[in-house]
């Protein structure tokens, strides 16, 4: 679908899919999620709840303020105002840090790009969702950003790999909104004569998932492309049931949908021989020709208005409309070529430059070499050695460049971009060498791995933010209690690791206590909230595990599953003789499970 008010409803579509986490409590917080709820189904109210967050910006949050830009982003592109919705959109990608409103944002971004024939911020978009969207641990909002890879395929008219992407999504797994959302992609990434005449059931499937999701806009838009198909071949029917849908169209979307559908009543019209119906419909269209682009409605129009007149032997009123829809549907079909032709050209110019530039760089050339040829032997030593400490001062900024970039990606590779410890991979990596070490060395080996008590729980009640702050602080206060030949890592979310060498399990044992006690003894209030923090702790050592890091993690981990199980916040030592693993309580006095 190329033109803007099909792309506009993929970005109701998809936008108001992103329903966001809880990041504060306060009185607001309803607000916010009513207007996520609401945006694509009830504009004036939606309106009503951006002036109540305006009204009321100085009690927000940072996060909620950025929140707040987002919903002005999504009203100025709902209104046609694209440019303004791109701006507010980068200035909440360079503002925020909450990976589910970046990814909200970027979607928005991306179909507001491909309207305004942005492509390479439809691209930038694009990649931001692919590259992140393995990052999203609720399901419904994974399969929500994994929509726009479809749409931004179907935009682009690559409908094979529309079709490959919708293909890898489970439309059985997805909530109703989503499921309305996958089938209007599926109506326009197959081929119309095969998906919409020959009876597959796949519009009837799109307007029953669309409407049950109350998503009345959006079902118009799929009625209208069946009507489409159906508009050479059965004029009356659409005629009947198109007027009937225009007829009750209300506020919403409706300026958006009436010109498609003025457009196809006068195509309708003009098939059963009513000329005046069809050139009042018509023209009806084209009053919302407002565009400097071309859409497939004023192509429309403008074509009818072209037959209506010729067979009225208007010929040249025919003429003179037959000229406007030629001119945009030349412009209709070379909308997609445009951006690579420019490119093209640009690129053409660019080498006729280049060459225009060498020419004259080697004509300068020839006559330095000759007016150096007469220049004494001293002159000639003299711009050798300017040319030598040139390349040298040019190698020496590539060589530094290139050992910055080699210490970015070390960085990258080796450590966890959040707490700034050792990520798993690394963690891997150092440890078998470590443990290898340890079992030539005939020294002890032994592993802490720890788990925070509740943490979705914080996550879930003070956001996020909130959430990576803790995981900061207590990676802090662990990496404090450990020495320079230890390896202390984060191996999963919430999940942090110690293996220490030339340790055995009563020295780790006092390690992860100590780690424990200093856990429970930070200070949430900097965080803005107040509440405790703890975790759980497995230990295990060679002497119980051997040296194998998969077998003596394995046994850290089940000690870990016993601190978990008998109540959290504990020290557990892995035994692999006794029926279960003892528990070591905070006054090392063992504890039973129960």
């Amino acid at each position: 679908m190329s033109n803007w008010k099909h792309i506009f409803v993929y970005a109701w579509a998809l936008c108001a899919f992103f329903s966001p986490f809880c990041f504060s409590e306060n009185k607001f917080e309803n607000t916010i999620n009513n207007l996520y709820e609401i945006k694509s189904t009830n504009q004036i109210e939606y309106n009503h709840g951006i002036a109540l967050l305006e009204r009321n910006s100085e009690q927000l949050t940072p996060h909620q303020l950025n929140e707040l830009e987002y919903f002005k982003a999504y009203r100025e592109f709902s209104s046609g105002n694209v440019p303004r919705s791109l701006d507010i959109g980068q200035k909440i990608i360079n503002n925020s840090e909450d990976l589910n409103l970046l990814m909200r944002t970027h979607v928005l971004m991306g179909t507001a790009s491909l309207y305004s024939r942005n492509w390479q911020v439809g691209l930038d978009s694009l990649m931001f969702v692919t590259s992140n969207i393995e990052k999203i641990s609720d399901s419904s909002l994974a399969q929500n950003a994994g929509l726009f890879v479809p749409f931004f395929y179907v935009q682009a008219q690559n409908y094979e790999m529309a079709r490959i992407s919708l293909s890898n999504l489970d439309v059985g797994s997805l909530n109703t909104r989503n499921k309305c959302m996958w089938y209007q992609l599926s109506v326009e990434s197959f081929d119309k004569n095969l998906a919409l005449e020959k009876g597959t059931g796949l519009v009837e499937r799109a307007i029953d998932a669309c409407d049950s999701a109350n998503e009345v806009y959006v079902s118009n838009i799929i009625r209208l492309l069946y009507f489409e198909s159906l508009v050479d071949v059965k004029p009356l029917q659409v005629i009947k049931e198109s007027e009937a849908i225009v007829y009750e169209l209300n506020d919403l979307g409706k300026e958006i949908l009436l010109p498609g559908y003025y457009a196809l009543l006068a195509k309708a019209y003009l098939n059963i021989g009513k000329n005046l119906e069809s050139e009042s419909y018509a023209k009806e269209a084209l009053i919302f020709d407002n565009s400097p682009g071309a859409t497939k409605s004023t192509i429309t129009a403008y074509w009818v208005l072209y037959r209506i007149y010729y067979i009225q032997g208007l010929y040249e009123s025919s003429l003179n409309y037959y000229v406007k829809y030629s001119e945009r549907n030349s412009i209709y079909l070379n909308d997609l070529e445009a951006r690579n032709y420019s490119v093209r050209l640009a690129e053409h110019k660019i080498k006729e430059i280049e060459r225009e530039n060498k020419s004259l760089a080697d004509q300068n050339d020839l006559l330095k070499l000759e007016q150096q040829l007469t220049q004494s032997e001293k002159e000639n030593q003299q711009l050798f050695i300017v040319l030598l400490a040139t390349c040298l001062v040019l190698l020496a900024a590539y060589l530094y460049k290139a050992r910055q970039n080699q210490l970015r990606l070390k960085q990258l590779a080796e450590f966890d971009a959040l707490t700034g410890v050792y990520n798993r991979g690394h963690f891997t990596q150092l440890a078998k060498s470590a443990l290898t070490f340890a079992k030539d060395s005939k020294q002890s080996a032994s592993v802490v791995l720890f788990d925070l008590d509740l943490f979705k729980k914080i996550n879930d009640t003070y956001g996020h933010a909130c959430g990576d702050w803790v995981l900061k602080q207590v990676a802090a206060a662990c990496q404090e209690l450990t020495r320079k030949n230890d390896v202390f890592a984060r191996v999963g979310g919430e999940e942090f690791c110690f293996l220490l060498l030339g340790c055995d399990s009563h020295t780790a044992l006092d390690v992860a206590e100590k780690c424990r006690r200093a856990i429970n003894n930070i200070d949430t209030k900097e965080s803005g909230f107040d509440f405790k923090v703890s975790g759980s702790f497995g230990v295990s050592d060679n002497a119980l595990s051997g040296y194998e890091l998969d077998r003596i993690l394995a046994d850290a981990d089940e000690a870990l599953y016993c601190s978990k199980s008998s109540g959290r916040n504990t020290v557990s030592l892995y035994d692999p003789s006794a029926e279960h693993t003892s528990l070591l309580k905070p006054d090392d006095s063992p504890a039973p499970l129960g």
